[in-house]
């Protein structure tokens, strides 16, 4: 984590030297290697969204109206850890499955809601918005 740390460090270092007034070669060096930093900002914000990613939350197979027997071998499926069946074409609600999956099971909170708490943090970074 420290590892993290310290190049987000010099990230910001670079950053905030690249507007500074000064020697105008060391502001172009400054300058470029902050340009460079960009793909690896970019490559870090995706790799968390790729692991904090929207999943369905699908209905019980007792909700689902459709009773065709081809549609309820194709779309009921077991969710192995309780034993329950769910239709994949019922899609009731949306998850973060990250945020799911490191849930305590136990938990009677329910399912994290979505957009979690990590994809808000970087939605409102990103475009400078607040979701409240």
């Amino acid at each position: 984590m420290s590892d993290l740390k310290d190049a987000l460090d010099q990230i910001k270092t670079r950053f905030d030297r690249s507007k500074w007034e000064g020697d105008a070669f060391d502001q172009i060096s400054d300058l470029e290697r902050s340009q460079a930093d960009v793909p690896r900002l970019v490559a870090a914000v995706e790799a968390v969204l790729k692991e904090h990613r929207k999943v369905p939350l699908y209905g019980h197979e007792d909700d689902c109206t459709n009773t065709d027997e081809e549609h309820r071998e194709e779309h009921i499926q077991s969710d192995d850890d309780a034993g329950e069946f769910y239709c994949h074409e019922l899609v009731e609600d949306w998850t973060c499955g990250e945020c799911a999956d490191m849930q305590d099971a136990a938990s009677l909170a329910g399912p994290p809601e979505w957009p979690c708490p990590t994809v808000r943090a970087l939605t409102n970074e990103l475009t400078g918005e607040d979701d409240e």
